[in-house]
């Protein structure tokens, strides 16, 4: 996420707060629960609303969902292709406020939830899964991340970083 790559925001009206951002995390004076840095060490990564001052901190996910929309990929033809990212999520309360991971193969028509993250621990985590597993392969396929906080209860903060997909194969 060190450069635009064409991903896309799309953030409910009723979400004040929260929207998903590529940028360098700054990290919260007071800690709320977002990352102090990007999961990789490369710089850039995205989250929920990113701080810009450090000591007002209100930066999470308030009452409705974002969502963070890959740009189209190729994977037809590819055997196994596995889609491997860190996350992190942070949810205060721990009332199961979702983290989804969403994937289509019709250009975003269509969504599969491949995994829903709740009440994780308060760190960056690595995921991996199996593409094939969850639909046929194509040449329009797309990942959605999305996070919300319904009802506005939660102190949420959300990052995604070092997504890849990447194909495997076995002699």
């Amino acid at each position: 996420f060190e450069t635009d790559q064409g991903w896309t925001v799309v953030t409910d009206a009723a979400c004040p707060g929260g929207a998903w951002q590529r940028a360098v995390p700054i990290p919260c004076s007071t800690s709320r629960g977002d990352p102090a840095a990007d999961f990789d060490g490369s710089g850039r990564c995205f989250l929920t609303q990113n701080n810009t001052i450090p000591t007002i901190c209100n930066t999470d996910v308030d009452g409705g969902w974002t969502r963070l929309i890959s740009p189209t990929f190729d994977l037809a033809g590819l055997q196994n292709p596995l889609l491997r990212f860190a996350y992190w999520w942070r949810n205060d309360d721990l009332d199961s406020d979702p983290y989804r991971v969403e994937v289509s193969n019709d250009d975003g028509a269509n969504w599969v939830t491949i995994h829903t993250f709740v009440n994780q621990p308060v760190q960056w985590l690595v995921a991996e899964y199996h593409v094939a597993d969850y639909l046929v392969l194509t040449s329009t396929m797309r990942l959605r991340f999305s996070v919300s906080d319904l009802p506005k209860n939660s102190i949420d903060e959300g990052a995604l970083d070092a997504v890849l997909i990447f194909d495997v194969t076995c002699p």
